[in-house]
């Protein structure tokens, strides 16, 4: 979990999901200065964080991470997100409106990663987000204890996705469930040397949930 939380809200809930380059677990993850955020250039923006990065012009259009050096590569697009367009702030990227009125989908840029918040002014119906992936550049998937790993031929996770979390208007912030749509490998083992399961497809559902959980 990220060592600070997504903004304050007056009422309701964000949800919290960190993409970064693949790196041992128990990693200290301290947010970027605001001096490394990248300009936003045409609708995009080149990054100037140490991850080759894209940033969409629109809450319905994905944005992309690579890995240094390549060839791993993911998408990510919030399921459901409106064509509204975004705006820069000192530190990040938002979308209001995203998922309609109450709601705000913002992006932080880091120097590791990207983190991806979703906030609702009111706690929403369903507490449940879907993301679809583009995994066309990733050889396997990995999911282990609520972590997303991305994997090269090889077996080595190059990108990965941090266990994601909620966080209610009173702070209170709790884990959320992660389920992958798409064939991945959920051995506990570590992947190096191991045979790399594929996706299958192009594109991979990803849904994050907090049913139960007791935040609002």
């Amino acid at each position: 979990m990220p060592g600070s939380t997504p903004g304050t809200l007056a009422h309701g809930v964000a949800l919290g999901l960190l993409l970064m380059a693949g790196c041992a677990p128990g990693r200290t993850h301290d947010h970027e200065p605001a001096a490394s955020r990248p300009a936003p250039v045409d609708g995009a923006a080149v990054s100037r964080t140490a991850l080759p990065a894209t940033w969409p012009d629109r809450a319905s259009a994905p944005f992309g991470l690579a890995a240094p050096g390549g060839p791993v590569a993911i998408g990510v697009r919030l399921d459901g997100a409106r064509p509204v367009g975004g705006r820069w702030t000192d530190d990040d990227l938002r979308f209001p409106g995203a998922l309609g009125a109450g709601t705000e989908l913002r992006l932080r840029p880091r120097l590791d990663g990207i983190e991806d918040v979703v906030a609702f002014a009111h706690a929403p119906d369903r507490e449940q987000v879907n993301y679809d992936l583009d995994v066309s550049a990733v050889a396997g998937l990995r999911l282990v204890d609520r972590t997303v790993e991305f994997l090269d031929a090889g077996g080595a996770p190059r990108l990965r996705m941090e266990p994601p979390y909620i966080v209610g208007a009173d702070g209170q912030v709790a884990q959320a469930d992660v389920e992958l749509g798409c064939a991945h490998d959920a051995s506990p083992v570590a992947p190096w040397g191991r045979a790399v399961v594929a996706p299958g497809a192009g594109e991979c559902r990803l849904t994050v949930s907090w049913a139960g959980r007791g935040v609002s």
